[in-house]
């Protein structure tokens, strides 16, 4: 290699490819390589236990990469040398830990496997959503580079397009699944983080008063409407026992029990007796008992 010269910016500006690759060197291992294309490449030459070492310190060659920032990645390599971590390994080791880092495409798999076919009912509700809305616009990035703004354009885009219930569901699962990922310490953070719903909430509850739930009932026993018996008797029985839409729906005999019952005067005489009908909803079918 050539003697060592201070580098200027005006030096390195002035050095001229040859038909062969060449080397300058400041001092300390600080350097720069010249190709006969004309790239100029900067490097830390070094030694590390025994080995030479020639590590380049920024992708990218100068002018893109400045002098100035060429020598703060050399002061911070030379740091590291100096207090027994070979900079170049470490360097190395981060690109390969960065390459098998999972992409917003195998995070969504991943989540869909691991943790909502486990655990959510709506598991295909949620994996329809990311593979609609999520993968196509992120499914190639680094899950790791994912940043608050992206969680906002993504989800005001889609309140633009006039979809703001979605855009709402959207959020919620994408939180799930990034929450997940840290959890399982697949992300060191989440970027959902002070992030709120992009649409506001609309309630969908709607309680009825007393003379609405007598006009409904009496409505259900006129024989002249377009819906069968049977979901006559399942709107009765929602209006009955409060119970959810999709759980009424769902209602196995196994579930229902008839126990008799008497009254006895004194004399042990029956003076009254009637059927007790009984429906344990089981705990799989609740909802409370799903993520």
């Amino acid at each position: 290699m050539a003697k060592a010269t201070r580098f200027t910016d005006r030096f390195i500006a002035s050095l001229k490819p040859e038909k062969r690759e060449y080397w300058k060197r400041e001092g300390q291992g600080f350097a720069i390589r010249v190709l006969p294309s004309g790239e100029k490449i900067w490097y830390f030459v070094y030694t590390f236990e025994g080995r030479k070492r020639y590590m380049r310190l920024k992708a990218g060659g100068y002018p893109d990469v400045t002098l100035a920032n060429a020598r703060e990645a050399f002061d911070a390599a030379r740091v590291k040398l100096a207090n027994g971590v070979d900079p170049l390994a470490e360097k190395e080791q981060a690109a390969e830990e960065r390459r098998k880092a999972p992409t917003v495409a195998d995070l969504v798999g991943e989540y869909i496997t691991r943790h909502a076919k486990l655990f959510k009912r709506s598991w295909a509700k949620d994996e329809q959503i990311l593979n609609r809305e999520v993968v196509p616009a992120w499914g190639n990035r680094k899950a790791a580079d994912i940043e608050k703004g992206d969680v906002i354009r993504l989800c005001e885009g889609i309140v633009t397009r006039g979809a703001p219930a979605m855009a709402n569901n959207t959020f919620q699962i994408i939180r799930k699944m990034l929450n997940w990922a840290v959890e399982k310490n697949i992300l060191k953070t989440t970027p959902c983080v002070g992030v709120k719903l992009p649409a506001p909430k609309n309630s969908r509850d709607r309680l009825l008063a007393a003379d609405e739930i007598r006009t409904l009932w009496e409505s259900l026993d006129r024989t002249d409407l377009s819906i069968t018996p049977d979901i006559c008797r399942a709107l009765k029985l929602i209006l009955v026992t409060g119970q959810r839409p999709n759980e009424v729906a769902g209602l196995h005999s196994s579930e229902i029990a008839v126990e008799h019952r008497e009254d006895k005067d004194s004399k042990g005489n029956i003076i009254r007796e009637w059927d007790e009908t009984w429906w344990t909803l089981p705990v799989a079918r609740q909802k409370v008992s799903k993520a």
